[in-house]
């Protein structure tokens, strides 16, 4: 297998990586997400429905046909996919158990139980009977939102009983004790059993009503990337991933910090979203990607963790909501020297609106630097201007 890879779900941005390391490159895809950057990227595609359930020998005699023994994604949709598809392939179930932990935020609660890495109290909410049950349990406020849900949707603080007399229950939820302090994401690679924690990433929210769980952006610094901080973090973490099985690959986990005390808050095993990847890189040198890659291929790999050589952050541009013609100043941010990276929506006599999860945001900003960070992301901030009709 060492000259070759099978991606399920990916793009280029993972492609392209793979081919530069001289590997036989096999894509399953489905058709309506499929690029034609990455089809002609690839050596060998099948397009289909993963998830199907009538697609499922196809795929298999794909990759063995193909000669494929592992395969990898590092998107969230096709996680639970690779999960079966690498169970099937090595004869286990190792994989589809640990997926199903980290997918299912009811069923990694229920894990952690009993152990030093569940100190949230939770209640699991199926019906309006255990949502009354879930506000007794836990008091005001608490933290309601999908038992299954990614990128910040649906997700509410709710502070009292007439906030929850408001509250329909479509679908399985979850009810956790509401945490305070600040939040970080913890980039992680593992490699036979052995985690390294390569950087711990601050988050910031937006600060209005409608977007108060929306990330407004991360930061990797020097300062919580040494000493006893990361110190702490990097033994609960890793310890934390033991627990859950986490053997090999990628991961990323969200902790909040109060207090000296650290709670997990949700864990995924693939990189972290909001361009964290490239943040780790610019801070440390370390290409997650290429990591996952070369595990999943079986080249060589350095799982050393780096040092933090500059402060990095993106920041999700935040805008007065109204109508606007266009927006200006995209074109001095990119002549800043320690801009990395600009991304703007195409709003051309188009309503802008503050955002309600992480897919309604209005473009970014990455941003790398030795001195303080988060300055040159509020500068950037000032220079780009929205026009308002």
């Amino acid at each position: 297998m060492g000259n070759k890879i099978g991606f399920i779900g990916s793009g280029k941005l993972l492609l392209d990586r793979a081919k530069s390391f001289g590997l036989y490159v096999v894509l399953i895809q489905k058709q309506s997400l499929a690029s034609m950057e990455a089809i002609a990227l690839a050596d060998s595609v099948l397009l289909c429905d993963y998830d199907a359930a009538d697609n499922k020998k196809m795929i298999l005699d794909f990759l063995r046909e193909q000669g494929i023994e592992k395969v990898l994604t590092l998107s969230e949709k096709a996680l639970l996919a690779a999960a079966w598809i690498n169970d099937e392939l090595l004869c286990d179930t190792k994989n589809s158990t640990i997926a199903e932990i980290v997918k299912n935020k009811i069923l990694m609660r229920d894990t952690l139980k009993g152990t030093p890495y569940g100190n949230v109290n939770y209640h699991a909410v199926h019906s309006a009977n255990d949502l009354s049950q879930a506000a007794a349990l836990l008091g005001f406020p608490f933290i309601l939102k999908p038992s299954r849900g990614v990128g910040s949707e649906n997700v509410h603080l709710v502070v009292d009983d007439k906030q929850l007399s408001t509250i329909n229950v479509l679908q399985t939820l979850i009810a956790e004790q509401y945490i305070g302090g600040k939040e970080y994401s913890v980039e992680a690679f593992s490699v036979n059993g052995v985690h390294t924690v390569h950087a711990v990433t601050e988050k910031s929210l937006f600060d209005n009503e409608d977007s108060r769980f929306v990330e407004h952006g991360h930061v990797v610094s020097r300062e919580n990337n040494d000493g006893q901080f990361f110190a702490a973090i990097d033994d609960f973490v890793c310890g934390f991933l033991s627990l859950i099985g986490i053997e090999s690959g990628a991961t990323h986990t969200e902790v909040k910090v109060d207090q000296s005390a650290i709670h997990i808050i949700e864990s995924h095993n693939r990189v972290g979203g909001d361009s964290i990847p490239e943040l780790v890189y610019h801070a440390t040198g370390v290409d997650l990607y290429s990591l996952a890659i070369q595990d999943a291929s079986g080249l060589p790999l350095d799982n050393t963790r780096k040092s933090v050589s500059n402060n990095s952050g993106i920041l999700f541009f935040d805008f007065e909501p109204g109508q606007v013609s266009s927006l200006c100043g995209e074109q001095r941010v990119k002549l800043l020297p320690y801009v990395k990276d600009v991304s703007l929506p195409e709003l051309i006599n188009a309503p802008l609106s503050r955002p309600v999860d992480s897919f309604s945001r209005n473009g970014y900003v990455i941003c790398s630097t030795p001195e303080d960070v988060k300055s040159k992301l509020d500068l950037c901030q000032i220079l780009i201007k929205p026009i308002y009709i």
